[in-house]
């Protein structure tokens, strides 16, 4: 019992420290998130990603490579399958969606620009 305290609370100061550094995992996942707000500009990197990524919009434009993983995307009301080798381009308030296929993790790079 004392052991199984022991590494919860290392597990919860290693996801702390994770998150202070612009580190996230979480099911061995991997979120890098990096921001430069005297350009405006966000660098995203997700590894092992099996999140699905509901309807939704941002108000900057997103410019994504897709390095790993198989993906149902919607944009517009538009339907595309995207796969490892692809680079996305979103406008400002464009919807988009986006659902596993491949039974694989995601494996994604991005920038946001704010405009």
């Amino acid at each position: 019992m004392k052991s199984n305290i022991i590494q919860e609370s290392l597990r919860c100061l290693l996801y702390f420290k994770e998150r202070e550094e612009g580190l996230m995992f979480m099911n061995h996942e991997v979120r890098k998130v990096y921001k430069d707000t005297d350009l405006d500009i966000e660098a995203y990197q997700f590894k092992g990603i099996m999140q699905r990524f509901p309807a939704h919009f941002h108000d900057y434009y997103v410019i994504g490579f897709i390095e790993e993983g198989q993906r149902h995307l919607t944009c517009q009301r538009e339907e595309f399958i995207i796969n490892p080798g692809d680079f996305l381009i979103f406008n400002p308030y464009d919807t988009h969606s986006c659902d596993q296929i491949d039974g694989k993790t995601l494996d994604y790079r991005c920038l946001n620009i704010k405009w």
